[in-house]
């Protein structure tokens, strides 16, 4: 489900050590790196924190056209690996180009209701459910589990609800 992390983010975006004072940036790039390793994804050196609301409402649009996997996936690699702002609208045309979606109308999908309707329902629909960060996973509509987490933590809180123990 699409999540404005956050929405309070201008448009231009914002440079992360200024949008996230109290967060130790290197420690957060080193723990992503850490975590992607076993994957082989290595996080490029991303410093600024995009706006996300058009890259969300042009992911619904993709996901119209069939092409969510491919722009979805475009998404996160420009944004954590390439370190591009994914708030930019030229980008956003770019990367979804090259997941065969028309430039003309991703600009038009900004402008339809449909789409933003969609995004706001569904940062209601995360906030409801105590989704804090992405990826945020919700289990039995209970269970909240938020970030990359490794498999292992998975299959202990699986369990660990199986037993009912939490």
């Amino acid at each position: 489900m699409p999540l404005e992390i956050h929405p309070e983010t201008p448009k231009e975006g914002k440079l992360i050590k200024d949008a996230l004072p109290h967060v130790p940036i290197d420690g957060m790039k080193s723990q992503l790196n850490m975590a992607g390793k076993p994957y082989n994804i290595t996080f490029g050196d991303f410093d600024r924190l995009s706006n996300t609301k058009d890259a969300l409402i042009i992911s619904e649009f993709a996901k119209d056209k069939g092409q969510f996997e491919c722009f979805h996936t475009r998404l996160f690699e420009a944004y954590f690996v390439e370190g591009l702002d994914i708030g930019n609208l030229d980008i956003l045309k770019r990367l979804g180009e090259e997941c065969n979606l028309n430039a003309s109308e991703m600009e038009s999908a900004l402008t339809n209701p449909k789409y933003a309707k969609i995004i706001e329902e569904t940062n209601e629909e995360a906030r409801k459910l105590g989704a804090t960060g992405t990826p945020t996973f919700i289990i039995n509509n209970k269970y909240r589990v938020v970030g990359a987490q490794p498999y292992e933590n998975f299959v202990e809180i699986l369990k660990k609800i199986q037993n009912n123990e939490v």
